[in-house]
């Protein structure tokens, strides 16, 4: 007989966030800005920058800190060609889906209830 597997994910999905949880999540994304503004620019790396033609910033941040990142490339004097964030949602989305499908081959038949899967259009895979 096969049992009945769930897979949960946590945040948004089995702990729903209360108003207070949003407003701590709102602090500390503020507080990680304000850690942005206090960096200085790193002399060194921009007078070497000075002798590449093309500069693209690779950056662990999401799009979410798109105009900080901007605005911080303009006070360090940088103009880069491009700017590629990190799609950390997909990321996340993508090594779910590959746990999930190991669980699947090695457990048989799983539900899997995730905030993630809604969000981004993964229903019913």
């Amino acid at each position: 007989e096969l049992k009945k597997i769930a897979v949960v994910d946590m945040d948004d999905t089995l702990a729903i966030p209360r108003k207070l949880t949003y407003y701590l999540w709102t602090i500390s994304r503020l507080i990680f800005k304000l850690g942005i503004l206090l960096q200085k620019r790193n002399n060194s790396l921009f007078k070497t920058l000075k002798e590449y033609d093309k500069i693209i910033i690779l950056t662990g941040r999401t799009e979410r800190y798109r105009k900080i990142t901007e605005y911080q490339l303009r006070k360090f004097g940088v103009k880069p060609d491009k700017i590629i964030f990190c799609p950390l949602n997909d990321v996340i989305l993508n090594w779910k889906k590959s746990v999930v499908k190991r669980i699947e081959q090695t457990e048989g038949g799983i539900e899997w209830f995730d905030d993630l899967r809604y969000t981004y259009g993964e229903e019913g895979e």
